[in-house]
């Protein structure tokens, strides 16, 4: 049901991030990704669960589209290649969430443990907002800001780019069996 909500962010997020800029949405897709999770363990409604784990979605995706917008606008001023790094970074940092799971399980209980990692979580990210606030994307106000993509455009970036589409893939993946 987590898709529901991401797919909603993929269709509407991006033209926000446009019109309000980087950081609000930011700050949008990190809060309704990481305080629904921090809810969850202590649910007992299942209806509640699904709108949740809706909400998730949604904030995973607006904060994905967010924060690789403002990557590949950084990519483009300082001409270094550093969306793979943000991927290996998110990568990361899952694999080292979930290994810290695995060594304080016996310690503390499930609930206990996400809750309080989603609210460390959450300040460090706003923390990292609010240092990176001077080189954030601004509002467009520009009156067409959505340029023409076309499937052949989207196949020529894989063809240019096959290295980084490869990490991408890789690195979802790893993601995937994570959250598994």
């Amino acid at each position: 049901m987590g898709s529901v909500g991401s797919v909603l962010a993929l269709l509407i997020m991006g033209r926000m991030a446009h019109r309000f800029g980087a950081r609000p949405i930011m700050v949008l897709g990190s809060t309704t990704m990481l305080l629904p999770i921090a809810i969850m363990p202590f649910l007992h409604a299942g209806w509640l669960y699904l709108l949740l784990n809706m909400i998730t979605g949604f904030g995973v995706s607006t904060f994905h589209i967010s924060i690789n917008g403002q990557t590949i606008h950084r990519q483009n001023q300082t001409g270094l290649l550093l969306l793979p790094r943000l991927h290996g970074t998110w990568c990361v940092g899952a694999f080292s969430t979930a290994l810290l799971a695995f060594s304080i399980t016996p310690y503390l209980s499930l609930a206990r443990h996400i809750t309080s990692l989603e609210i460390i979580l959450w300040i460090l990210i706003m923390i990292s907002i609010r240092r990176l606030q001077p080189t954030l994307i601004g509002p467009t106000h520009e009156a067409d800001f959505s340029p023409q993509i076309t499937p052949r455009a989207i196949l020529r970036a894989f063809n240019n780019h096959r290295l980084i589409a490869i990490a991408q893939l890789f690195a979802v993946q790893i993601e995937f069996s994570d959250n598994d």
